[in-house]
């Protein structure tokens, strides 16, 4: 049930968010401001569970939009200040931040929320940042807990040069990771109030009523500055340039997932890829701590990850400096690294390289992902490259890659088809075919299975009964009352003809749908759109039904500059979309994206189109040569 506009309103006081600040040191500084308990905060502010006093950690992630909407109200707050608190501004850059969010959906995936690369149930910690800048307000209530911190690639601070702190330096226990409890919640203890938001909040004794540390973190003196190396400096900066809104999503993307798959081939074969690096030992006994679990196994583990990075700052430090270096070598130089690294790594199968595989074949850049794929395939046996599946049309280079192919084939490609031998069978589903086309050709261009191929197109795993996946499996397995499969050896010269005619002119639909991931018509456009129509679309206040006519248009247009599937459009997901918002074919509104049906859906239409052609060339932004 969505709470009325009276269920939560303005406190009494509010504060501004400082610089960077994420939204449980908002609420500790909140609950100190106001001398209440982070419970009862979250409790006015609409964070908690209903009745109970507990605010879920997916709210780190994102608010959804009635959460979103109460919150701002109830703190004084815009809902973009709001947002700004969470992760989400992120998930175009930060592959974990995305694949915690449900695609589509209105909430983050709780069996994903102790993802790989992540801080979850502790953060890291700058004591310089917590003591404050000086001003009255942060003398009183204390600085920062930054958002920052809870990304194992960000070790150090920039402004105050040294490195992160990750336990509290009186009970040695992760900063900020409260209980015993089983599942880690957005503030820790948050029934504990009258502590300043920079005291250890963790329980140094079991039982609920359990002495609590309280040591100040912001205690300079108990933890003396390690000051930071220029190469250390100079990453770190690298780092977070790439999560800054004016870096390029679709490299951002790119080049994490490069260095997450460096990670797990460095900590698989436990030495380092660089000769002139750290001296060998001292690199094996840290992979072997890592290994051992001592810098923080997740929950449930019963062996580490080799591709997730550990909780202390010095050694997420180390392991990213020797894939930052792996990853920027020449290429020849990097090819030969690469060979040695597989060469004395375990099986692809060990289940301890986790989702590596899967990342290097959905999210690397091209060229990383072909070196390191041809490495591995030269050492592994079986390769994980040959599980494929049958294919209409053999694996090899056709000048185009997986990134080329959109999610929904566009028609003149289904024209080629036609003309060069497809049957007309085929054509006559059309929703289903283009959905088996456009995983045929990612895969015969990266050689991977159905899924990965899906998973590459950005099509969700919540697809999966009805969609490529499933499509697959029916049209390579039809039944015996199968007039027309899908897919039939009498395809296989028109599919080839269809690759050539991409390679003339590829265009990037990967990139396009990084880049445009949050696109949407704002309230501003779409209020220029009607005034353009007049009275067709009607002038009157934003009724539920205009809300979801400009969602809809606002998909119609995203999904043609990308070639992807309407119903995955950023208007119809969270936190873009109205709570609870339900979208089907028979909703009225979305006449627009099939059909038309009088003027009026013409001249929108028209208007639409317009904008398509003027979208297409920042969806094509090229980025810059990669400097991570």
């Amino acid at each position: 049930m969505v709470p009325g506009r009276d269920a939560h309103p303005p406190l009494p006081r509010s504060l501004a968010p400082l610089p960077g600040e994420g939204l449980p040191g908002f609420v500790l500084r909140l609950a100190h401001h106001l001398d209440l308990t982070p419970t009862q905060v979250v409790r006015r502010t609409g964070l908690a569970f209903e009745d109970r006093g507990q605010a879920p950690l997916r709210h780190l992630f994102m608010l959804e939009a009635n959460v979103r909407a109460a919150f701002a109200r109830s703190t004084r707050l815009t809902e973009d200040e709001s947002d700004q608190l969470t992760l989400r501004p992120w998930s175009s850059h930060y592959p974990p931040v995305a694949d915690v969010l449900v695609w589509p959906g209105q909430a983050p995936r709780p069996r994903t929320v102790t993802t790989e690369w992540m801080l979850l149930s502790s953060s890291r910690y700058c004591p310089d940042c917590l003591a404050g800048d000086g001003s009255r307000i942060q003398q009183l209530h204390g600085g920062p807990w930054k958002l920052s911190w809870r990304l194992p690639v960000i070790f150090a601070c920039l402004e105050h040069n040294r490195m992160l702190v990750d336990t509290c330096p009186r009970c040695r226990r992760p900063a900020q990771a409260g209980s015993w409890a089983k599942s880690p919640q957005l503030v820790p203890l948050p029934g504990l109030g009258h502590l300043h938001p920079a005291r250890c909040r963790n329980r140094v004794s079991a039982g609920p009523q359990g002495t609590v540390c309280g040591h100040p973190l912001d205690d300079l003196a108990a933890s003396p500055a390690t000051q930071l190396a220029p190469d250390l400096a100079d990453l770190q900066r690298r780092l977070q340039t790439m999560l800054e809104p004016g870096h390029y999503p679709s490299t951002a993307i790119s080049r994490f997932s490069d260095l997450r798959v460096a990670v797990a081939l460095i900590t698989a074969a436990r030495q380092p890829p660089d000769p002139a690096g750290p001296p060998s030992g001292a690199i094996s006994q840290l992979m072997d701590e890592y290994r051992r679990g001592v810098h923080g196994p997740w929950p449930g583990q019963t062996q580490p990850r080799w591709g997730a990075l550990p909780t202390a700052s010095t050694a997420s430090a180390e392991v990213l400096s020797l894939a930052d270096r792996l990853v920027r070598l020449p290429r020849t130089a990097f090819r030969a690294e690469i060979h040695n690294l597989a060469g004395r790594a375990p099986r692809y199968d060990a289940s301890a390289w986790s989702q590596t595989w899967d990342i290097l074949r959905t999210r690397c850049s091209p060229l990383f992902r072909h070196d390191v794929e041809q490495c591995c395939q030269k050492i592994f046996v079986p390769t994980h490259i040959s599980h494929t599946g049958p294919l209409v049309i053999p694996v090899r280079e056709r000048g185009y890659l997986p990134e080329h192919i959109p999610q929904r084939p566009p028609g003149s490609w289904l024209t080629v088809l036609a003309e060069n031998g497809a049957p007309p069978g085929h054509l006559r589903k059309p929703v289903q075919f283009r959905r088996v086309v456009a995983v045929q050709l990612v895969q015969a261009a990266a050689g991977c299975s159905v899924d990965a191929a899906a998973e590459l197109l950005g099509i969700p795993h919540s697809w999966d009964r009805s969609g490529p996946g499933a499509l697959m499996r029916q049209n390579l397995h039809p039944s015996q009352n199968s007039a027309h499969p899908l897919l039939s050896a009498d395809i296989a010269e028109a599919f080839e003809a269809l690759t050539q005619h991409i390679a003339r002119e590829p265009v990037n639909y990967y990139q396009r749908r990084q880049n445009l991931a949050f696109w949407h018509l704002g309230h501003s456009d779409w209020d220029t759109i009607t005034q353009q129509l007049g009275r067709m679309l009607g002038q009157g206040p934003r009724t539920s039904s205009h809300e979801l006519l400009r969602e809809c248009a606002s998909a119609y247009v995203w999904a043609a500059v990308t070639g992807s599937e309407w119903q995955l459009a950023p208007s119809f997901r969270a936190p873009l979309s109205a709570f609870n918002r339900r979208v089907g074919p028979g909703t009225p509104e979305l006449r627009i994206l099939h059909h038309i049906h009088h003027a009026t859906d013409h001249r929108l239409r028209t208007v639409l189109d317009d904008r398509v052609r003027a979208l297409i060339g920042s969806a094509d932004r090229q980025p810059g040569d990669y400097s991570p």
